[in-house]
């Protein structure tokens, strides 16, 4: 009898071992595309400020939002937008370094943390990813249509803080979006339409 209850009490307590390691995994995961969602990605910013005021070891973050993504939707339907933002997402992770972050940040906006990176490198990063989504291959998804987006690059410096720092490359993209979409934009306009060095 004494074994039977320490059997079932090592079964009860790695069940709540399994189900606590589900619960803290799902709240730090977007539940659509599978990417660190932005409870996650604020604590992982947080490290990199630490580091880089401790340091000086440069991050940046890239800012990239879909194109015209609400006419995929009203075209071709809320479950293919679900499926282009998974493909989107798939992309990302194979296009960064290991050590880079990618997160849903929300709806079709998507933010890229990468460590040990200053603001020219990143910009070259944010071109490699525009190029990317530029030619994915949208027919395993059944859409016809051509999808871009437009990016926001900004490199930590010792004025700012995260806030301070996710704000200014929110600026940069809707900058991006301002002046025709479909490329990288930063603050000292070195990358503008298409993609082309100013």
């Amino acid at each position: 009898m004494a074994s039977i209850y320490e059997y079932l009490r090592r079964k009860s307590q790695n069940e709540y071992v399994a189900i606590s390691h589900e619960l803290e995994l799902a709240s730090r995961t977007d539940a659509l595309t599978g990417l660190v969602n932005r409870r996650a990605m604020q604590a992982s910013l947080e490290i990199e400020q630490s580091l880089f005021f401790r340091h000086g070891h440069p991050f940046s973050v890239i800012m990239m939002d879909l194109d015209h993504f609400k006419q995929i939707n009203d075209k071709y339907g809320h479950g293919k937008g679900d499926e282009l933002l998974i493909l989107i997402a798939r992309l990302l992770l194979k296009e960064v370094r290991q050590q880079d972050l990618v997160c849903r940040w929300g709806g079709e906006e998507f933010l890229v943390l990468l460590p040990q990176t200053n603001q020219e490198q990143s910009l070259i990063v944010a071109e490699k990813l525009r190029k990317a989504i530029e030619v994915i291959d949208l027919d395993v998804i059944g859409i016809t249509d051509p999808v871009t987006a437009s990016f926001g690059v900004e490199c930590i410096s010792a004025t700012q803080n995260i806030s301070e720092l996710i704000a200014a490359s929110d600026r940069n993209l809707y900058e991006a979006k301002r002046r025709g979409r479909n490329q990288v934009f930063d603050p000292a306009g070195r990358i503008c339409a298409k993609g082309t060095v100013e």
